[in-house]
């Protein structure tokens, strides 16, 4: 009889004990609930980094802001990175209406033309797409967030990847429609990762790395994809609202910005003069470099009106040299780059590529990269030589 009540006091703990735990969810729950809570979103932040390869030209864009809903609206800043060059927009969104700050003027666009018409990242369409491939995922828990993650290849999976392909083709962008064209995606391999809030069931990261092939009149573009999303601040950003000077003073084609720059190939080209002539062009002290390594002489020196930037490179040999790029800073962003560094009492970021090191930071109001390419110039040399840029 003891046995007796003893096994039932410990089965009436067990049934108790039970009652006290949330049932565990699976991978379909999680996502049903995540394409409800995007449902009633209002507003987030977000910043994205992404690494794109098309025809052995390395990209980078990288984007930071905030979008809210009703309207469907973003302020965004953005920077494109290509071939050691950066330029930066800021950008305003608001359903098929674009106005990027270029040259000092804004101008209105379609969103397609900056590839940025599906620029709200979490929506319940999205989330969607991903219940349809819920047998592909595969879920595991951290103590505050769901992990769903998928690993495949084929032609399938193209639909969870289209904004990003989209946002990657820039000037590769085709004629025709765009939907036609990336009907034509070959999915080689593709890598996802979903974190999703355990308590808000919203989507707080996304990673995507995919190596593609895109067809179009029997021929192939190849193209890699390695992009992060992380968003935040969830319904608690104030509503974005397009200023009205940016609406009434934005000119509506390009072609408007001003005809005497337009038609002045000085403008927009770079044109090769002395240090000392280009220090007489620009509005601002160009840093120089104090500590040259030996061997190495000043070879190309450059100004571009349109971008009131500076290029000069110093080369030892065909395979080593030290590029510097200055421009004015126009806003506060600044790109990401694999580590944060200080150069010269400044936060800066440091990319390392095969053979090039890229150093790029901000101070005395202007944008600064420092560049070695070869195998020369070690990080720590480089670091050095930042350091010994003068101001004065």
């Amino acid at each position: 009889m003891k046995k007796f009540k003893l096994a039932s006091g410990a089965a009436l703990l067990f049934v108790l004990s039970a009652c006290g735990t949330e049932e565990a969810l699976g991978k379909a729950d999680v996502l049903d609930r995540s394409i409800e809570a995007a449902e009633d979103l209002e507003g987030y932040s977000m910043t994205m980094e992404m690494a794109f390869e098309i025809m052995e030209m390395e990209s980078k864009l990288e984007a930071e802001g905030d979008v809210t809903h009703d309207p469907d609206t973003a302020h965004l800043l953005m920077s494109m990175g290509m071939m050691g060059m950066t330029m930066e927009f800021e950008v305003y969104l608001y359903e098929d209406e674009a106005y990027m700050s270029m040259f000092g003027e804004w101008i209105k666009m379609d969103p397609e033309e900056l590839g940025a018409d599906d620029f709200n990242q979490v929506t319940k369409e999205d989330m969607e797409k991903y219940a349809e491939y819920i047998e592909d995922f595969e879920m595991a828990e951290e103590q505050d967030v769901y992990i769903l993650t998928l690993t495949g290849e084929g032609d399938e999976f193209s639909v969870l990847i289209e904004d990003l392909v989209q946002s990657s083709l820039g000037d590769f962008q085709p004629e025709q429609d765009i939907e036609e064209y990336l009907e034509d995606i070959r999915v080689n391999s593709l890598e996802m990762e979903l974190h999703i809030d355990k308590e808000t069931y919203l989507q707080t990261v996304q990673i995507v790395k995919a190596d593609i092939e895109i067809s179009e009149d029997g021929e192939s573009l190849p193209m890699k994809i390695d992009a992060r999303v992380n968003i935040s601040d969830f319904n608690e950003v104030e509503p974005v609202e397009i200023p009205e000077e940016v609406r009434e003073n934005a000119v509506e084609d390009f072609m408007d910005v001003d005809d005497d720059l337009l038609f002045d190939d000085e403008y927009f080209e770079d044109e090769q003069l002395s240090f000392e002539e280009i220090q007489e062009r620009t509005g601002y002290k160009i840093p120089e470099l104090t500590e040259v390594p030996e061997d190495y002489t000043m070879a190309d020196t450059f100004y571009n009106q349109s971008m009131d930037s500076v290029y000069i490179s110093y080369e030892k040999d065909m395979e080593n040299g030290i590029m510097l790029y200055v421009y004015p800073v126009e806003s506060q962003f600044f790109g990401h780059g694999e580590e944060e560094v200080t150069i010269q009492g400044q936060e800066g970021i440091i990319i390392r590529e095969d053979f090039w090191i890229d150093l790029m930071w901000e101070q005395e109001g202007l944008a600064i990269e420092l560049s070695a390419i070869g195998e020369d110039i070690t990080e720590e040399e480089l670091l050095e030589l930042a350091e010994s840029l003068s101001f004065e």
